[in-house]
């Protein structure tokens, strides 16, 4: 019997909700949008994924919760074993150097004044 593959990238029970609790201009309570509920993925390396969904389904959210550019309300993130919530700066920017969140539409991504071959 063969080991497993260790997981590259964990995400446990990740929520991710923007407003609740400020004000808008005239003075109306924002209401909770919650972008990301109870989130689980689990990728091991070598593993492709591609997300799907609905626009305004959480896609972009849970790329940038995974990335660490969002703090996510609850849950945990994990890369390579380590939790993303946890790390400093300047960690979290040399562990970035290894991960990649490519948009929705990849060709604009994408610089026109680069060759790629």
């Amino acid at each position: 019997m063969t080991d497993p593959v260790p997981a590259l990238v964990e995400v446990r029970r990740l929520s991710k909700h923007f407003g609740g609790g400020a004000r808008g201009p005239f003075g109306a309570a924002v209401p909770v949008l919650r972008a990301l509920d109870e989130v689980a993925l689990t990728v091991a390396r070598g593993q492709i994924v591609g997300l799907v969904g609905e626009s305004g389904s959480g896609k972009t959210t849970l790329g940038r919760t995974i990335l660490g550019l969002e703090r996510p309300t609850h849950g945990e993130v994990r890369f390579a074993g380590e939790a993303i919530g946890t790390l400093g700066s300047a960690r979290l920017r040399r562990l970035r150097q290894r991960m990649q969140m490519i948009p929705q539409d990849a060709a604009a991504s994408l610089s026109p004044r680069l060759r790629i071959a």
